[in-house]
């Protein structure tokens, strides 16, 4: 008898109406995606949950430099799609929908989805990407209400024309959004709170060329909204939009629920039997694409190994 049957035949009783699969993969970035495209070439039954498209947050980027195969580069939005679409030419099997928790069902998982399904595995791998970190100055929820603050730019008007946008940032992710906003006919103002930019010096040759204005020891301590647009006190305003790229962390909610520190993953396997992590979960990966698929790949053959032949389920000391 298969491993993972008996360890889902002790999970389904405790789950009632569980679906049942051999592996989960949690989230659908690059890293999700390449743990489900290993998955299917190792001929493994699998399921894929991510609570944003195929790509996650790919269309964020505007251009991806250093991804071997890509001359001349790919924009973020190019590469989802291209994702999405051999994604659906194969058939692999992702829902859109968010896993909100995972527990230990005897030597299986058992998540619950916010659509209320539940879904049996024998393993897991959490590829669950990041969130934004939380921006601590006055007044910034209720410019995220109003639709003024962003976090990156998939959220900003396709049309900026006449637009006034002010980045706060000094890393890629701001210089990068920063260009998004030149491209869309908006005028950027990148605020940096340190005394210089921390982004390639690519990307800041580019801000520049472009008119950009880039300002240094900015900090910003209170958001006032109003008819006018957005002030960002004491540096600017008004202005009409405000994208806040001050860090991503990785999303380990999952994890932290389970007693895992995510600082503490340096590899696929965690500490808890069956359960892998992939991407920006992996202490000290660099938060690039080509990385996060390999990561994505390792992940699943691991889980594959731990699946198949009970092996390699812990992490090796």
């Amino acid at each position: 008898i298969d491993i993972w049957k008996r360890k889902l035949d002790w999970i389904a009783a405790r789950g009632g109406m569980a679906d049942r699969v051999p592996l989960l993969v949690v989230g659908a970035g690059p890293a999700g995606i390449a743990a489900s495209l290993e998955a299917r070439r190792q001929g493994q039954r699998h399921l894929v949950v991510g609570r944003e498209p195929a790509g996650g947050l790919l269309p964020a980027a505007r251009l991806i430099e250093n991804l071997p195969g890509w001359p001349g580069g790919v924009t973020g939005t190019a590469l989802a799609r291209r994702l999405a679409r051999q994604a659906a030419a194969l058939g692999l099997p992702i829902v859109r929908d968010e896993v909100i928790s995972l527990e230990r069902a005897g030597k299986g998982f058992l998540a619950k989805l916010a659509s209320g399904r539940l879904v049996a595995a024998g393993a897991v791998v959490i590829a669950t990407g990041t969130v934004p970190r939380q921006w601590g100055v006055a007044g910034a929820d209720a410019a995220a209400a109003a639709g003024l603050l962003h976090r990156d730019v998939r959220t900003i008007p396709r049309r900026l024309a006449g637009r006034r946008v002010a980045v706060v940032g000094g890393g890629d992710a701001a210089f990068d959004s920063a260009l998004t906003v030149a491209d869309r006919g908006g005028s950027a103002l990148i605020l940096i709170r340190a005394r210089g930019p921390s982004a390639c010096p690519r990307l800041i040759e580019r801000c520049r060329d472009a008119g950009i204005r880039i300002r240094t020891g900015m900090a910003v301590r209170e958001i006032e909204t109003s008819a006018r647009g957005v002030r960002l006190r004491p540096c600017c305003g008004p202005v009409d939009q405000v994208i806040a790229c001050i860090g991503r962390a990785p999303d380990d909610s999952l994890i932290r629920a389970m007693g895992i520190e995510a600082r503490l993953i340096h590899g696929p396997a965690t500490a808890i039997p069956g359960l892998f992590a992939a991407g920006d979960l992996v202490a000290g990966q660099d938060r690039y694409v080509a990385p996060a698929m390999g990561s994505g790949t390792r992940a699943a053959i691991a889980a594959q190994d731990c699946l198949s032949t009970g092996t390699r389920c812990r992490p090796r000391r």
